[in-house]
């Protein structure tokens, strides 16, 4: 399987520890939101990349192999708590950028891996 000796690795970006009570830092484009985002730290990849950027770089540079994207709660499912279907796409697409950047600029061999867990 692609030559891979069995590692140990850290991956975990869901983030629930981000502490800020407001959605993971929904930034202004979600503001004037209607309902709170209070949880949704998947939000974190559209409005503060840097953290994300962050957590991968810090994993990768302590010798993790796989990263994972911030895509925990990226289900129309789960988004539909937030009323934010709509943009489950793009918060996919920009976590899976995030993830290959960093696993791409570092090491050309480490992985990205997507992850969605929940829905509901």
């Amino acid at each position: 399987m692609l030559g891979l000796r069995a590692r140990a690795h850290a991956s975990d970006l869901s983030l629930g520890h981000d502490g800020d009570g407001d959605g993971g830092g929904a930034g202004t484009r979600f503001v004037d939101h209607p309902k709170s985002l209070k949880g949704n730290n998947d939000l974190l990849t559209l409005t503060r990349p840097q953290v994300i950027d962050d957590v991968h770089e810090g994993y990768l540079n302590a010798g993790a192999e796989i990263i994972e994207t911030n895509t925990f709660c990226s289900t129309s499912i789960s988004q539909a708590d937030y009323g934010l279907e709509s943009i489950v796409r793009l918060g996919a697409a920009r976590a899976l950028s995030l993830s290959l950047m960093h696993a791409l600029s570092i090491v050309s061999d480490q992985l990205s891996d997507g992850s969605i867990r929940c829905t509901n």
